[in-house]
C-alpha cells in the first residue's frame, strides 16, 4: 500500500483517546491562565447574551435585568485623536 492510501485510511480513522486527552489537557491548561480581564475570553464569553445579562446582573446586582441590544467591540471615536474600543455595549429594557 501506498504512503497515500494510507494517510487517507487514517485520515478516516477514529481519534485515538490519548490524543483527545492530550488535547483536553493543552486546552485546560490555557482556560486556567484566563480571566474576566483577558480580552480574547471576554470577546468569546460575551457573544451570548445570556452571559452578559448574568454578568451585568452580578456587577449591577439586579437580578431581572435583560439585555434587549447588544454590541461587541464598539469604537469611540473623538476628535482629540483618542479613542476607546469597548467589550460590549449593552441596553436592557429601561433602555440604560
Amino acid at each position: 500500500m501506498g504512503k497515500e492510501a494510507q494517510d487517507a485510511r487514517n485520515f478516516n480513522a477514529p481519534v485515538e483517546e490519548h490524543e483527545l486527552e492530550d488535547r483536553y489537557e493543552k486546552y485546560k491548561r490555557i482556560l486556567a491562565g484566563l480571566t474576566i480581564m483577558s480580552d480574547i475570553f471576554m470577546r468569546n464569553v460575551l457573544k451570548k447574551r445570556e452571559c452578559t445579562e448574568y454578568i451585568l446582573r452580578v456587577i449591577m446586582d439586579k437580578e431581572g435585568l435583560e439585555v434587549k441590544e447588544q454590541v461587541l467591540q464598539k469604537d469611540y471615536k473623538n476628535l482629540q485623536g483618542r479613542s476607546a474600543v469597548l467589550d460590549c455595549v449593552a441596553r436592557d429594557t429601561e433602555s440604560k
